[in-house]
């Protein structure tokens, strides 16, 4: 989401120097733009009821708005396809579902090859997925991979401490595994040929 974000960034800034000649280093300030808070919130809160506005706007770094009146310079960009507005870049919040699509579309289809594996093992049955990750904490995701499967019979969670699930989990498995005395394998395979 982010390298689609910055790619955008990247596009906008293109097109507006070539008529307004920025004076930055158009793809240090994509990068900056798309790693930068604004971008950041408005990507986290997509979806939630904290997204209650039609635009957000992301700080142009590096833009010297003192070298031409501001008005001027964002009535010009406009010119160019860009919305800017005292030094920042204008989007609209709901543009940020391109964003989220196709990472979403990978994510359904993961999960549906997932859920077939695991349903052709005899006496198996799924009841229950639980999302982990600042991805899956994202309210427009949950609903959307909510909606893909709301034709069977899955509840749907997203796991409250999502950034330590992973590390967690193979903690759990391995206090476990030492409490019923069991020992934990692990393979790797070596690089050398041997």
């Amino acid at each position: 989401i982010d390298c689609s974000f910055e790619k955008l960034v990247y596009k906008r800034l293109q097109l507006a120097d070539e008529g307004l000649c920025l004076g930055i280093d158009i793809e240090d300030a994509a990068r900056e733009m798309a790693r930068g808070k604004e971008f950041q919130n408005a990507k986290c809160e997509y979806g939630s009821t904290e997204d209650d506005t039609e635009y957000f706007y992301v700080h142009i770094p590096g833009l010297n708005e003192d070298s031409q009146n501001e008005k001027d310079y964002d009535k010009e960009a406009y010119k160019y396809g860009i919305s800017m507005k005292h030094g920042e870049m204008m989007f609209r919040r709901r543009n940020l579902g391109d964003l989220f699509d196709v990472p979403v579309g990978q994510l359904v289809e993961l999960l549906r090859s997932q859920l077939q594996a695991i349903e052709k093992l005899p006496g198996h049955q799924v009841i229950q997925i639980v999302l982990s990750g600042d991805f899956c904490n994202v309210d427009y995701v949950f609903r959307k991979v909510s909606s893909a499967f709301s034709d069977r019979q899955i509840r749907l969670k997203v796991c409250p401490e999502h950034q330590f699930a992973v590390a967690k989990g193979v903690i759990g498995n391995r206090l476990r595994s030492l409490r019923n005395g069991g020992v934990m394998e692990r393979s790797t395979e070596q690089g050398n040929g041997e």
